[in-house]
C-alpha cells in the first residue's frame, strides 16, 4: 500500500525545492538543505535551510468513495542572521520567488493528477516576510501554500 497522500504531498514538495539551485536557473541555491518529515539532517549553527511544515488539514466535503481534503502548509525559510535588514529581506524574496517558480508547473499539472494522483489543486496564500522567534539568530520568513486533495476510501475487509 502507498503512503497517505498528506505525506506524499510533503515529501512531493520537499523533492521540488531540493532542485533550486543557479545551476538549475534559479536565482538561489537554497534547495541545497530543505527539510520535511523525513528528514534526518546534521545541521551546523550557521546552516541555511527551508522546512516544510504540515500545518492542518481539513476535511472540504465527502462523497461515498471518497473524502475531499485541504492541507495547509508553511515553508519557512531559516537564515541565521544577525539583523533582519534589507539584504535579509531582499534574499527572502529571491526565495519566495524561487520556490513559486519551483511549484508553478505543478499547480498547473495539479488537476491532471500528472503530478501526485488525487491532487486537485495547489495554491499560494500568502507570506509572512517579518518572522523572527525571540533570541533566535534565524530569521524565518514564511511562504503558506494550500493543496487539495481527494482521497479515496477504500473498503474494509470483513
Amino acid at each position: 500500500m502507498s503512503e497517505p497522500l498528506d505525506h506524499q504531498i510533503v515529501t512531493g514538495l520537499s523533492r521540488l525545492l531540493r532542485g533550486i539551485s543557479r545551476q538549475n536557473g534559479y536565482r538561489t541555491d537554497c534547495g541545497r538543505i530543505v527539510l520535511d518529515e523525513e528528514s534526518d539532517e546534521d545541521l551546523t549553527q550557521e546552516d541555511a535551510y527551508i522546512e516544510v511544515l504540515d500545518e492542518d488539514e481539513s476535511v472540504d466535503g465527502q462523497a461515498a468513495g471518497a473524502r475531499k481534503s485541504v492541507l495547509s502548509l508553511v515553508i519557512a525559510i531559516h537564515q541565521a542572521t544577525d539583523t533582519v535588514d534589507l539584504a535579509a529581506r531582499r534574499e527572502a524574496r529571491r526565495i519566495f520567488a524561487d520556490i513559486r517558480q519551483a511549484i508553478a508547473p505543478v499547480a498547473k499539472l495539479a488537476s491532471t493528477s500528472d503530478w501526485i494522483r488525487g491532487v486537485i489543486r495547489v495554491e499560494f496564500t500568502g507570506r509572512s516576510l517579518f518572522v523572527r522567534e525571540a533570541g533566535s539568530r534565524f530569521y524565518n520568513p514564511e511562504l503558506r501554500l494550500r493543496v487539495t486533495f481527494a482521497e479515496p476510501h477504500h473498503p474494509t475487509s470483513p
